[in-house]
C-alpha cells in the first residue's frame, strides 16, 4: 500500500493526478492555511496536533501537491 500511495504522489506532484482525487475541498482549504502561515511545518508536527483529522498519507499528497504549484517550496 505504501509502495502505491508513493507512486500515486509522484504522479500529484508531477500534476498528472488532482489532489481533489485524493483529498476534500475542505481538507485542502485548512492544509493550505496552514502552509502558508507554517511553510517549514513538518507532516510529523501536524499529525501530532491535527492527527484525528489526516492521515500521514494525505499529507503526503498534499505536499506533492505543493510540489507541484511549486517545485522551488520542497
Amino acid at each position: 500500500v505504501t509502495t502505491i500511495e508513493g507512486h500515486l504522489a509522484h504522479y500529484v506532484s508531477t500534476g498528472e493526478l488532482k489532489i481533489t482525487e485524493f483529498l476534500s475541498d475542505e481538507k485542502i482549504i485548512i492544509l493550505d492555511k496552514i502552509y502558508s502561515q507554517t511553510p517549514d511545518i513538518t507532516r510529523s508536527t501536524i499529525m501530532e496536533n491535527m492527527g484525528s483529522i489526516f492521515t500521514y498519507t494525505e499529507l503526503g499528497f498534499f505536499v506533492a501537491h505543493r510540489k507541484s504549484q511549486s517545485p522551488d517550496l520542497l
